[in-house]
């Protein structure tokens, strides 16, 4: 029921063509049943400014690997990057 909207906002919210879409959903096809407001959007809030992106640095990490949208921030990569972080000795 959801599938129209989310594909329009995913399209809309990372400035996608067709194309990119198509190779994200090809990707990972459970992001059509991701919930925007409870999973995508605070995913890629997070990552944007963790990750201190800027909206064509976010496309292209995001096009680089769909399935990030598919991890628990606070379960996987804010732990993951974290130990990262600390094992790299960085800041």
């Amino acid at each position: 029921d959801n599938v129209a909207p989310t594909l329009e906002w995913l399209q809309t919210r990372l400035d996608l063509d067709e194309a990119e879409l198509r190779k994200m959903v090809v990707a990972c096809p459970p992001l059509m049943g991701y919930s925007i407001e409870d999973n995508m959007e605070p995913t890629l809030k997070w990552l944007q400014t963790r990750l201190d992106l800027d909206a064509a640095q976010l496309q292209k990490v995001v096009l680089g690997r769909p399935s990030l949208l598919s991890c628990s921030v606070e379960d996987n990569m804010a732990p993951k990057l974290e130990w990262l972080q600390t094992r790299l000795d960085l800041d």
